[in-house]
């Protein structure tokens, strides 16, 4: 599975509301999109480690990522003033790194606007047996918090229409 879950300390997971993720701690929330189960408790460890990148949501269409329709998505968060780079861009395009593992970049970061949030796009491929899983994580700074929300699919439209629940992030202005 292309998002890469070993370095996640996992944390509350926000309340869902009629379809909505809440997260109080950065200050966020947004509609997943449909069709995916949460999973974030079954993920990983519930170690507090300020040092890993935590672990908000974490959902899958299901079990068989090897299935052509397979889809998945995580969102994660890391301390901005723990990234070691002026560029904030910069700073968003490392956590996408650090959240896909040894997938392969195949374009280069680009920022974009969507919904009235600022993000660095990134975009990756890995082979899985037969198929090509795909990757767009979009990151972005909330709070003096670096949050990705990384789309995975076995197909390329179901991918792009995943990143279509973008258009519902609201962020918690002066949190």
């Amino acid at each position: 599975m292309l998002l890469t879950l070993a370095v996640v300390a996992q944390t509350k997971p926000g309340v869902e509301d009629q379809g909505v993720y809440r997260n109080s701690e950065c200050g966020f929330s947004f509609k997943p999109p449909s069709g995916l189960t949460d999973v974030t408790t079954k993920a990983g460890s519930s170690n507090d480690d300020p040092n890993a990148v935590k672990l908000l949501l974490f959902e899958l269409s299901g079990p068989d990522d090897t299935n052509y329709d397979w889809r998945g998505l995580a969102v994660q968060s890391y301390p901005r003033d723990k990234v070691k780079v002026e560029d904030d861009g910069e700073a968003e395009a490392k956590l996408s790194r650090t959240i896909v593992g040894n997938a392969k970049s195949i374009a280069a970061p680009q920022t974009m606007t969507i919904g009235g949030t600022n993000y660095v796009l990134t975009q990756y491929e890995r082979e899985h047996g037969m198929l090509t899983q795909h990757s767009k994580v979009y990151a972005t700074i909330i709070h003096g918090q670096l949050v990705a929300f990384a789309f995975t699919a076995n197909s390329p439209a179901n991918l792009d229409s995943m990143a279509e629940s973008l258009k519902t992030v609201q962020v918690k202005r002066g949190k």
